[in-house]
């Protein structure tokens, strides 16, 4: 791929960090800034990736916590619907044993 010349500028400080990086590595000032940009766009890719994984895991524990509420709802109307009915023969088994002893 041909290689197209740029004018960038650079602080003082940050001249003489990719001076001695070049120097350090023997690479080139071009390969080094290719390589960091190179390298913030796969983290870039990277991190948005990670972010959508993590959409999709907060939409499945969405959708288990509604089933779950939903369970305990259901839990809770059997749960009501047995107390009911519980106190629903004490009353007519206090009835019956009224009648049936002429208690009232």
């Amino acid at each position: 791929m041909a290689k197209k010349q740029i004018n960038v500028k650079l602080d003082d400080e940050l001249l003489m960090k990719l001076d001695q990086l070049a120097k350090k590595t023997g690479k080139s000032k071009t390969t080094i800034i290719s390589q960091a940009i190179d390298r913030i766009a796969t983290e870039d890719r990277e991190t948005h990736q990670q972010i959508e994984l993590l959409n999709r895991q907060n939409e499945q524990l969405q959708m288990m916590l509604s089933a779950t509420k939903a369970l305990i709802s259901e839990k809770d109307r059997v749960i009501q619907t047995k107390d009911d009915l519980i106190n629903e023969l004490r009353h007519k088994k206090r009835g019956f044993f009224a009648k049936l002893f002429g208690i009232r």
